[in-house]
């Protein structure tokens, strides 16, 4: 195979920053991945001016591409490829694969070669979607450096000016957020607010925004909303956010005073009354975690005559056949034993990893690009096929067929899509970064079993008829994707 390769000093990666040494690094790239697959690069091209526009090598490649001088041409990266991702399209796609001539890409370890023209067509088509997502990402955060800000900024009571530069008041919603300052202050609960604003058919926040989806009752505000809006401090005029790790301070016109901004904050974190013992329902922190063998009923506490505390069904027709209560310093030891347990086999996985970890994923990774290759290649040529059997007489396709391969094409695209996600979320899952792995390893048995702990490491409490318990972990899914056998 008589294989050129091609390298440029600019790049048309958003936000890519060019080093000094650029087609040096290029270079060095490309030979490495030529060496490892047997190949010799006879003839180099390169656009070295640090200029965007600069393409006189890439303009003779493609004359000696034409001219047949070579049969393949290979690349660091897509982005280096062309003065911009289309031409490079235009050339390796739609002249060199159209033409027999294959195109290599070092960085996604792509060969069209062994590839179909469609397969070569969806790459390019990937690679589009992923430099339309990058551009959006880049420009958005060029445009926060320069101070530009976006609606998202805008809370409600505020515009944005003109320019986007700064937050202008909305007089109308600013006069909501008057009112519901005062009225909070005046004693009125933030139901009996939100109850007011929805009688005087004052439009919620995100119904001012004309969002995309439809809103059902455009006017019923939540408690949430009331009490989020209580703690902004944009209402004071000075708000903050943070831009690639860093605080930026802004300032716009306050709709309400600092000092009533301050007395509203003092109220909204005075502790409620501390309720003595017997007194109402007691906490519970297993609420919302114990539920029968159906899912069915929660479980209330209740402490019998001894002082110990026990868990009871809500439905006095629940488990009616066994009078038996579990005292919660038994279901307590249930969950300890279960975490216990989960942490035991974390530590097992862990030695596996560090001896066969490596070997382990490699092999699902490759039986997973060699079950993608193979689906992808039936695929495409099926699609081959099919398109030149629904040509008509002239030649054309027509519409209604037109629009059945459309959808097939589409559903190609996803099966190419779903691969990158299978690889990342194998990479995660064979290694010390799986979210089971690390959540059961930080367990320690001297650990309090309060709220924060029990919500951190137990998804669901199951209590059976026999009043036998199951303790459900969380992101125990990820225990179970793992190698059969390692689990036993």
């Amino acid at each position: 195979m008589r294989l050129v390769s091609y390298t440029r000093t600019t790049s048309c990666f958003p936000g890519a920053v060019i080093s000094p040494t650029a087609i040096t690094e290029q270079n060095e790239k490309i030979k490495a991945y030529a060496d490892d697959h047997g190949w010799k690069i006879s003839e180099k091209y390169s656009d070295r001016k640090k200029d965007y526009s600069e393409n006189e090598a890439f303009d003779k490649l493609l004359r000696d591409g034409m001219n047949r001088r070579f049969d393949a041409v290979i690349v660091d990266s897509i982005y280096h490829a062309g003065k911009n991702l289309w031409t490079a399209k235009e050339v390796l796609l739609q002249t060199f694969q159209y033409a027999g001539i294959g195109f290599i890409v070092v960085e996604d370890s792509f060969n069209s070669i062994e590839r179909t023209n469609k397969e070569a067509e969806i790459y390019f088509s990937q690679k589009y979607k992923q430099f339309r997502a990058i551009s959006l990402q880049y420009h958005n955060i060029e445009r926060k450096k320069q101070g530009i800000l976006s609606w998202s900024d805008a809370s409600y009571g505020y515009s944005l000016s003109e320019d986007h530069h700064q937050l202008v008041i909305d007089e109308y919603q600013a006069q909501v957020v008057r009112d519901i300052f005062n009225m909070f202050l005046a004693g009125e609960p933030v139901s009996i607010i939100a109850k007011r604003l929805q009688e005087q058919k004052v439009l919620k926040p995100i119904a001012t925004r004309k969002p995309n989806c439809s809103i059902t009752d455009p006017c019923k505000w939540s408690e949430l909303t009331i009490s989020r809006m209580l703690t902004k401090q944009v209402y004071t005029g000075h708000w903050t956010k943070t831009l690639q790790g860093k605080k930026i301070e802004y300032s716009c016109e306050p709709i309400i005073r600092k000092s009533v901004f301050d007395e509203v904050q003092k109220k909204l974190h005075v502790s409620p009354p501390v309720k003595k013992e017997g007194e109402g329902t007691r906490s519970n922190r297993y609420a919302k975690l114990v539920f029968d063998s159906e899912g069915k009923y929660g479980f209330r506490i209740g402490r019998a005559s001894d002082g110990q505390q026990y868990f009871a069904p809500k439905k006095k027709d629940q488990f009616e056949a066994h009078k038996k209560r579990l005292l919660l310093a038994e279901l307590d030891g249930e969950v300890r034993q279960a975490l216990n347990r989960e942490k035991q086999k974390a530590l097992d996985i862990r030695k596996v990893l560090s001896a066969e970890g490596a070997n382990q994923r490699d092999a699902y990774l490759a039986k997973l690009k060699s079950e993608f290759h193979r689906c992808a290649m039936v695929l495409a040529e099926a699609e081959k096929d099919r398109n030149k059997g629904l040509l008509n007489d002239n030649g054309c396709t027509s519409e209604p067929d037109a629009f059945e391969y459309t959808g097939r094409f589409d559903d190609l695209e996803k099966v190419f899509s779903e691969y990158p996600r299978k690889v990342k979320h194998t990479e995660m899952l064979i290694s010390e970064n799986n979210p089971w792995l690390q959540l059961a390893l930080s367990w320690d048995e001297s650990n309090c079993l309060d709220i924060e702990t029990l919500r951190k490491y137990v998804d669901q409490i199951i209590i059976f008829e026999d009043w036998s318990v199951l303790v459900l972990i969380k992101e125990h899914a990820w225990y179970s994707e793992l190698p059969k056998e390692w689990r036993t």
